[in-house]
């Protein structure tokens, strides 16, 4: 992802420890075994689109999860996480989703 740009935008990919100050992240993804982080979701800053594994992340505050289901990956949402933060998921993003959570 070095070097990468979208949008203008250069991409940047870091390992963090603790949530992000805020405006300094625009997506968060957490690993499957990072479970403390899903206590920290609600106090994450507006804005912060959050990407995690497992439908427990959906269920736990998290806005997009991905599973494995049939050797294919799918992906669940939250749209009132989303909503929370801000966010408004594209309709044809929730139309393609295996869950939405409202």
């Amino acid at each position: 992802m070095a070097g990468e740009i979208v949008a203008g935008r250069k991409i940047a990919v870091q390992r963090i420890k603790h949530l992000p100050p805020p405006k300094s992240c625009q997506e968060l993804f957490v690993y499957r075994q990072e479970k403390e982080v899903l206590k920290t979701l609600p106090s994450l800053v507006p804005g912060v689109l959050t990407i995690g594994e497992g439908e427990s992340f959906v269920r736990n505050g998290g806005m997009i999860a991905f599973v494995v289901e049939n050797r294919r990956v799918r992906f669940g949402i939250n749209e009132t996480a989303a909503a929370s933060a801000g966010l408004k998921l594209s309709s044809k993003l929730l139309n393609v989703a295996k869950s939405v959570e409202k």
